[in-house]
């Protein structure tokens, strides 16, 4: 048989249109293992005409096993404008998926919905839907109102309104979809979405992925993203256990973004009974003074949760303050301590 296939494939690149048409309808007969020889045979064609002709008949096969070699082939190929057999591989590729492809597949289709060629976007939209991964929607509605293209951003729209009732009855994905590895990994994308679905996956898994332990090594890490992304991730947790960590953060630190976040997750924790409140409060208090607005304002914050007279005094000192933001915060903390601590 494999006599037969290489012929078949060798007459793709006939002069005549019916017998290349033949020869596909042949292929298509013969089913995987024709799959299989074109996926050897691609990489070797140097004719552009031929490599499209074989993505078409892979598209019609629809053979799983041809997914890595498709993909691989879409992925670390340039795209050259004119030519369509990136998209056409990756076509196939979608044509060939299962739900169950999702852990194999899922990453590659959200990189590629940023691809320099829209046709390859778009092929990528109809990969999302096709897996049914819940965690597919956020990057679907990205595109539907960010997309610059105006026929990709309409594309995603038809994709949006496409995969939700297709989602309805499948729930998020199981933890097993990634390792801790992989979400740490995905803590330091440049991606925001890729960030944001990792922070969301720890913690509504946060027992089986150990959150803690994986937020505080992020906060910890050398990448600036990463970091950020831990200090999130340990105050949306509420593991008083952060809260050591996050102070360490206030004295090692100069960034103000990684300041105020560490800040607006220390407001979400009252302190553990053991440590020295005044100190605490003073500590906090100074950053009220932070020449970035953000610091200052997150500092009010979190000195709301400081169950001391010092925290309220320097609230209470700020809500005259010039800077419009910074009184607004300081009055909204100081009521929340008035509330929370009324008996001091």
């Amino acid at each position: 048989m494999s006599a037969t296939i290489d012929h078949l494939i060798s007459e793709l690149d006939h002069p005549l249109a019916d017998t290349r048409r033949a020869a596909a309808d042949a292929l298509v007969a013969l089913g995987e293992p024709a799959a299989l020889a074109l996926c050897e045979a691609f990489p070797k064609a140097s004719d552009p005409k031929v490599r499209r002709r074989i993505f078409l008949v892979l598209e019609a096969l629809r053979v799983p096993k041809t997914i890595p070699d498709l993909l691989h082939f879409v992925t670390t190929t340039e795209g050259v404008r004119g030519d369509d057999t990136r998209a056409l591989a990756l076509r196939a590729v979608v044509n060939a998926l299962e739900p169950k492809h999702r852990r194999q597949v899922f990453d590659a289709f959200i990189n590629l919905r940023r691809d320099v060629d829209p046709t390859v976007r778009i092929v990528a939209l109809d990969g999302l839907v096709a897996l049914r991964d819940p965690r597919a929607q956020r990057f679907l509605e990205e595109m539907a109102t960010n997309e610059p293209d105006t026929m990709v951003k309409n594309a995603a729209m038809g994709a949006l309104n496409r995969f939700r009732p297709l989602c309805l009855d499948e729930g998020r994905p199981g933890p097993d979809t990634y390792t801790p590895q992989d979400l740490s990994i995905k803590l330091a994308s440049t991606d925001a979405f890729q960030r944001s679905l990792a922070i969301d996956l720890l913690l509504e898994h946060a027992q089986r992925f150990n959150a803690f332990a994986v937020f505080s090594e992020a906060a910890h890490a050398p990448h600036a993203l990463a970091r950020q992304s831990g200090l999130q991730g340990l105050g949306a947790l509420g593991d008083v256990r952060a809260y050591p960590l996050l102070l360490q953060v206030l004295e090692r630190s100069s960034d103000a973004q990684e300041l105020a976040l560490a800040l607006r997750s220390l407001a979400r924790f009252q302190p553990p009974t053991h440590l020295d409140l005044p100190t605490l409060a003073r500590q906090i208090g100074r950053l009220t003074g932070h020449a970035s607005a953000l610091v200052a304002s997150a500092a009010c914050a979190a000195l709301a949760s400081v169950p001391h007279p010092q925290a309220r005094q320097r609230l209470e000192e700020l809500r005259t303050h010039p800077d419009p933001l910074l009184s607004e915060s300081a009055r909204e903390a100081y009521l929340d301590h008035r509330s929370r601590f009324a008996n001091l």
